[in-house]
């Protein structure tokens, strides 16, 4: 017969022990699931930085591009 309580509280316990640094804490799954979470979001964060600063150098080449035409057909 499967002690139902037993597996339960077999999860329960081994979910205490996810905590950051092999902590365990009641929070443990929940913890760790946040600081995975967290790092993920901040990897995302300075790929979108690097992007914006790569569309800024964009918008400023097409800035320069404008201006030589511009110049251009003035002369």
């Amino acid at each position: 017969m499967i002690d139902e309580e037993a597996i339960a509280a077999a999860i329960l316990r081994a979910a205490s022990m996810l905590g950051n640094g092999n902590a365990s804490t009641p929070m443990g799954a929940i913890e760790a699931h946040g600081l995975k979470s967290y790092q993920g979001m901040e990897g995302i964060s300075n790929s979108l930085d690097g992007v914006a600063y790569s569309l800024d150098g964009i918008a400023n080449a097409i800035m320069y591009l404008a201006d030589a035409i511009k110049e251009k057909e003035n002369t």
